[in-house]
């Protein structure tokens, strides 16, 4: 680990940056910037983009409303609509309200429009066709494409990256607040979602522009991680539902139930729970590879080379991880299933309130809230944050070493891009500060809007950058 060296945070008008590399820890200077035309009193949008801070936010133009991204207006309208909020975590918001779209790396950025005509999208500055209603967008992982729904004389139709691609009689909808749901494959190529019909309620799966048959329902399908491959999960019935998985256009085997379907990594094989009257437990590339009754929790996980699996299964007593068919320790309950990169397993033990990590069969300390796990580029290190409630006590956990924060919140860590530092935010009592390697930076009013908003982040192995108010 290092001592600090810079530290680069936007206050809405100041930019604060540490001393050089042989600054002794904990030491730090400021030089001032000013972010012009942005305004205290509305919803501001801030985020990083590649070539450093963006900002969006609403603005009274001549003829109506505009939204003012990165200092440009973009076109008028009667107004910028409200939006749900955002899952973006290169965002930040200063207040509640109307709110950007950001896309992943900070490349892209959407809202909605409204005016006379209707209700549109405007992507980058560009505007989109005319709805009656429009739903937010679904960015590729990469944030090249992207693609959104609109309501148009009763026909539901899909857009993506401005160009309308296909017109369905509805779209069904698993995402926050039910709206219509579409999915990117993990290269951006490859774009699908389900179509439910107007009368009777069937549906079938669309993928690029091929309809599968009509099943009772419809999941939406599953990209591999890697490569073209799809799959999902269609279910037919009354009187007894069956369900299968489609996979390249091939209806596999019937199950009473069928959850989870898993690509490995390369995306050459595919896991699943499935049941029948005989036999469940895990599902490998449409083999059940159990004889028994085996009730799997959650989805299974494949090791970065897909040789192995593991998942977690309900057993008397509690919950168990099954590594390659071999049950491990049972605990009361499990969670947080994963892979190292050494192919040991990583995963949450729950004993009523408390939460322990383990992590190649060690078991961490127990803790009554546990934040996600950060892990390095290389996963070599891991971090995360962990607090007592009743205690007010929080705390950050580094390669299983526990540093002590008090009656405060931390933000999760985040480890520097070559794993030679680890930064957080302490919120205590009206302020807030960035720690890097235990030392602490200066103090702000509030950095990021929320302990819970991921807008801390490295631009490189000695620089730290979050949003602040002074």
């Amino acid at each position: 680990m290092i001592s600090p060296r810079t530290l680069l945070g936007l206050v809405l008008a100041l930019l604060l940056t540490a001393c050089g590399d042989d600054a002794p820890p904990g030491t730090w200077s400021t030089a001032v910037r000013r972010l012009d035309g942005v305004p205290v009193d509305r919803s501001v949008t801030l985020w990083f983009g590649p070539d450093g801070v963006r900002t969006a936010h609403t603005a009274l133009v001549e003829g109506g409303e505009a939204m003012v991204v990165d200092g440009v207006p973009g076109p008028t309208c009667d107004a910028v609509e409200a939006t749900w909020g955002h899952e973006f975590s290169d965002v930040g918001t200063e207040s509640g309200g109307t709110t950007a779209f950001v896309g992943p790396q900070g490349r892209r950025v959407a809202y909605p429009a409204r005016a006379p005509e209707g209700s549109r999208w405007i992507v980058d500055g560009t505007p989109g066709p005319w709805f009656e209603r429009v739903w937010p967008p679904t960015y590729s992982a990469d944030g090249a494409h992207v693609a959104y729904v609109g309501e148009r004389n009763d026909r539901v139709i899909l857009v993506r990256d401005g160009q309308e691609v296909a017109e369905f009689e509805s779209i069904t909808g698993v995402g926050p607040g039910g709206w219509p749901s579409v999915v990117f494959s993990a290269d951006g190529t490859r774009l699908a979602c389900v179509e439910r019909a107007a009368e009777g309620g069937r549906e079938r799966a669309w993928i690029d522009g091929t309809f599968g048959p009509w099943f009772t329902e419809v999941r939406l399908p599953v990209f591999a991680p890697v490569g073209t491959d799809v799959a999902y999960v269609a279910i037919d019935g009354p009187p007894q539902a069956r369900m299968r998985i489609v996979r390249r256009g091939t209806i596999g085997p019937a199950f009473d139930d069928l959850r989870h379907p898993t690509f490995s990594r390369d995306g050459t094989r595919l896991a699943y729970y499935g049941r029948r009257s005989e036999t469940s437990g895990l599902v490998l590339d449409n083999v059940p590879q159990s004889d028994g009754h085996t009730d799997i929790v959650g989805a299974p996980v494949f090791s970065a080379d897909g040789a192995r699996v593991a998942y977690i299964a309900s057993v008397e007593g509690g919950w168990q991880v099954v590594l390659d068919g071999k049950p491990q320790a049972t605990h009361e309950r499990v969670s947080a299933l994963q892979f190292l990169a050494t192919g040991d397993v990583q995963y949450v033990a729950h004993t009523g309130d408390l939460h322990a990590l383990v992590r190649g069969g060690v078991r961490g300390p127990p803790f009554e809230h546990l934040g996600p796990v950060q892990a390095s580029a290389d996963g070599s290190q891991y971090a995360y944050r962990a607090m007592m409630m009743g205690e007010r006590r929080t705390s950050v956990v580094i390669n299983g070493q526990v540093r002590e924060m008090g009656d405060t919140w931390a933000t999760d860590p985040l480890f520097a891009p070559d794993g030679s530092a680890v930064a957080w935010v302490v919120h205590d009592t009206g302020k807030a500060q960035v720690v890097i390697d235990g030392e602490p930076g200066p103090l702000f009013e509030r950095l990021a809007p929320l302990p819970s908003d991921r807008s801390l982040r490295f631009r490189d192995a000695r620089t730290v950058a979050d949003f602040a108010r002074r």
